[in-house]
């Protein structure tokens, strides 16, 4: 490797890792605040660099949102969407990721609450493997339920999941449930939705 070529390969490590602290200070901030709430500056502080290098690295403050929230939910596919042992196993990964990382979820909820960052993120997402392609896979498998779309299936399983780790249900008022339990219940009921019973319940519009 010539010189110029070797300084060039860690310039370009040295702004990957830029980037990365200034994602992860980000998603601190947003997860904290929100996007209305959420400051550049003190992104910029937690970064440890200049608000000038943030605007050259995203362009302004919703551009760093969106990419705070892609790479949250790149972390979400990464962890979850490999592959599992089966729809119980995934449901339990799921699970244990939302306890694992509130403040992943907490930005979520901003990104749900104070704007519509979706279209823009998943243009972002190309890559990602999905978790409902999983889940698909198993259904082309005969191991689970054709009578649920994936994706659908994959939405109940991360709403089962996210319940119990948002107010007020995240509080125990049921004599000590623990974490334990409550991802043994969502297991059951996973496991029971990803057994063919028949036609889905006919319900009038």
């Amino acid at each position: 490797m010539s010189g110029q070529t070797e300084s060039k390969a860690v310039e370009s490590e040295r702004a990957a890792n830029t980037r990365q602290r200034i994602l992860e200070a980000a998603r601190t901030e947003f997860a904290a605040s929100g996007f209305g709430g959420g400051r550049v500056d003190r992104v910029a502080s937690l970064a440890g660099v200049n608000k000038e290098r943030i605007y050259a690295y995203f362009g302004d403050k919703r551009a760093l949102f969106i990419a705070t929230i892609v790479s949250a939910v790149t972390e979400v596919g990464m962890t979850v969407g490999q592959d599992a042992e089966d729809l119980v196993a995934f449901a339990g990964r799921v699970f244990d990721f939302i306890a694992q990382h509130p403040q992943t979820l907490r930005l979520l909820t901003w990104a749900r609450l104070e704007t519509d960052p979706w279209d823009e993120a998943t243009a972002q997402l190309d890559d990602l493997p999905l978790p409902e392609n999983m889940i698909a896979r198993w259904q082309d498998e005969g191991v689970v339920s054709t009578e649920w779309n994936p994706r659908d299936l994959y939405v109940i399983i991360w709403g089962l999941c996210e319940v119990w780790h948002v107010p007020p249900f995240n509080r125990d008022g049921s004599g000590g449930t623990s974490d334990h339990h409550r991802k043994a219940l969502v297991q059951y009921v996973v496991q029971l939705l990803g057994e063919a019973r028949g036609l889905p319940v006919q319900v009038e519009g």
